[in-house]
């Protein structure tokens, strides 16, 4: 009886032996896995709303009248859409 439709399944391979069997998560890798996937979720909005923010504080600053280069001498140039963060890299998961 399956834990969960569709099952997640793992292998594993004995070194040793050279055998490799195959076998669904257990209801603890499930919840392991489920933190780890809700960590995750939860890690990739906070740095969606970091950009968000960085991307408004930099429009009111054009806003208020500063230049370009004015604004990218007080916070630093904009990063490239899509580009990731190398000063805060997203840890691994």
């Amino acid at each position: 009886m399956s834990l969960r439709e569709p099952p997640v399944m793992c292998m594993i391979h004995d070194c040793a032996t050279g055998e490799t069997t195959e076998r669904e998560l257990t209801e603890e890798e499930y919840a392991i896995r489920d933190d780890m996937q809700a960590v995750a979720e939860e890690q990739q909005a906070i740095m969606a709303q970091k950009q968000a923010d960085a991307v408004a504080g930099r429009q009111k600053l054009l806003d208020l009248g500063l230049s370009e280069d004015e604004v990218t001498a007080l916070v630093g140039a904009p990063a490239p859409d899509g580009a990731e963060d190398v000063e805060n890299p997203a840890p691994a998961v």
